[in-house]
């Protein structure tokens, strides 16, 4: 059994590679593909709970959390998204942007994600796919 979203989002990717959703198995991009397909549910998820939850991180325990802080996460998230072309694989849209990208539109929609150009550019590259303009309920909270 798989429950995690990730998971099941890596497993169909890879059982229907033909569907170009992941990069190949000796593609360099694999590795960035992995890093953010997995960091929606793991660091940018919890310190997004935390943030929201108003649990206050002491410098001294940033260590501790495996991602730092909110403000260590916003900033690797707006890192990552500046240099998405236009995808977060380059130009292949990936099961990462999937996942990532659902989170990151739920957050805005609930305005949990301060704006900021760089997730802007993300979010228009995604609303402007022609499956999501068809379905926009593919990425409806």
């Amino acid at each position: 059994m798989i429950y995690e979203l990730d998971a099941i989002c890596a497993y169909l990717a890879d059982k229907f590679f033909e569907k170009g959703l992941a990069p190949a198995l000796d593609d360099p991009k694999r590795g960035l593909y992995y890093r953010w397909l997995f960091f929606g549910a793991g660091p940018f998820a919890a310190a997004s709970d935390n943030e929201h939850l108003k649990v206050q991180v002491a410098p001294e325990q940033k260590m501790f959390m495996g991602y730092g802080d909110y403000q260590d996460t916003y900033q690797a998230l707006v890192q990552g998204l500046e240099q998405a072309s236009p995808y977060l694989c380059g130009s292949q849209f990936t099961a990462a942007d999937i996942s990532l990208g659902a989170m990151i539109m739920w957050q805005l929609k609930m305005n949990l994600l301060k704006p900021h150009p760089a997730i802007d550019r993300y979010v228009s590259a995604i609303q402007q796919r022609e499956s999501l303009k068809k379905n926009p309920a593919l990425f409806a909270a």
